[in-house]
């Protein structure tokens, strides 16, 4: 057994399908930042999962695709501070693009704010 953690970011820990954002979204809790609109609700899985939606809003494909990983490699670097069964859908909004993972990472902090021990 390996003493590093994986940092993959499998499909069984992300959100694919319409209907499973539309589930988040309807029985969650939303938060919002100046950036971000994010969906938090628990489920049965035992997973921790992500979905990003980025519209063309945000910019073109590159700024789109720019942003879901830059806030991809915050869910992967947290991974262990999120809470348990827990779905998150992250909607980016204006200005989204022009971020760094500092400005990402920070707004995105509160996810695992009163997680990091456990």
């Amino acid at each position: 057994m390996s003493l590093f953690r994986s940092y993959r970011f499998p499909p069984v820990n992300r959100l694919r399908h319409r209907w499973e954002f539309m589930l988040v979204r309807e029985n969650g809790i939303v938060f919002r930042t100046k950036y971000f609109i994010v969906y938090q609700a628990s489920n049965d899985k035992k997973l921790k999962r992500l979905g990003i939606t980025a519209s063309r809003k945000i910019g073109n494909a590159v700024l789109r695709n720019h942003i879901k990983r830059l806030i991809r490699q915050f869910f992967r670097l947290n991974f262990d501070k999120l809470p348990a069964s827990v779905d998150i859908s992250i909607i980016c909004k204006r200005g989204a693009a022009s971020l760094t993972y500092a400005q990402v990472s920070s707004e995105l902090s509160f996810l695992v704010k009163g997680n990091e021990n456990k």
